[in-house]
């Protein structure tokens, strides 16, 4: 008979590569030069589309998609293949030591009575985990041009009393990031407006590798460096971008 540990290896390996796939629902901003910027939508698979620029797109998108887009960023987790210890024996590799007895082989001590008494309460009260509270508002202030050329607010996108319309609308305009953090509660994007301090990107045509705080780090340079590194990096550095709400 084959080992179950060895079965158990092979199932667990096996899981693991078929789980290593890209999100097929998930969506990525890019950014583009036309006047007014129009928003630019793909999937994972984007990435390897051009083999000749496969790699720049690894660079630029995964250190922010890579979670969600593992095959083609190419993080994928490898697993060796275990081998078993021995092979199994057709047979017991030994008898029992000895035939098991009829009665116990010492009687108990006698004393039934506990060795001292509990306590009444707990010596100490459990400490209490207090939780950060985040807030998860829409800004008052804060407009975006829709696909018509009309700057709306963050509640013209649940405007619309058809379900299905507000629903296209989220999906639409919230995949921008600034207006994904701007409209936090319209896009439900309550997880806190603060940069991924693990986050790093590679700077185009420089080669280097920075991380969020790169973006604001020279005050004379800050505006320049929002408006050529946020429409990439912008989800996983909102606070560097200016995306928090006032």
């Amino acid at each position: 008979m084959v080992s179950f540990r060895l079965l158990f290896s092979l199932a667990t390996i096996a899981g693991s590569a078929m789980a290593c796939t890209d999100d097929a629902t998930y969506q990525i901003t890019l950014p583009n030069s036309q006047s007014p910027p129009q928003l630019q939508v793909v999937g994972c698979s984007y990435i390897k589309a051009n083999t000749k620029k496969t790699s720049i797109r690894i660079a630029n998108l995964c250190p922010a998609h890579s979670a969600k887009c593992p095959f083609s960023c190419g993080t994928c987790p490898t697993t060796s293949s275990p081998a078993p210890s021995s092979a199994p024996q057709a047979s017991p590799s030994a008898k029992p030591s000895a035939a098991p007895q009829a009665s116990p082989s010492a009687k108990p001590s006698g004393s039934t009575a506990p060795s001292a008494a509990p306590f009444g309460s707990p010596s100490a009260k459990p400490s209490q985990s207090m939780k950060p509270t985040v807030s998860c508002t829409d800004s008052a202030t804060y407009t975006f041009k829709t696909f018509s050329g009309k700057m709306e607010k963050c509640s013209w996108m649940t405007k619309n009393p058809n379900a299905t319309k507000d629903a296209a609308r989220i999906l639409k305009y919230c995949a921008d990031a600034q207006t994904k953090f701007q409209c936090a509660k319209t896009c439900s994007n309550c997880r806190g407006c603060a940069d991924d301090e693990g986050h790093t990107f590679v700077l185009p045509n420089v080669g280097k590798t920075v991380n969020c705080s790169y973006i604001t780090k020279n005050f004379k340079r800050t505006a320049t460096r929002r408006k050529n590194l946020c429409p990439l990096q912008g989800q996983a550095c909102p606070k560097s971008c200016g995306y928090c709400p006032a």
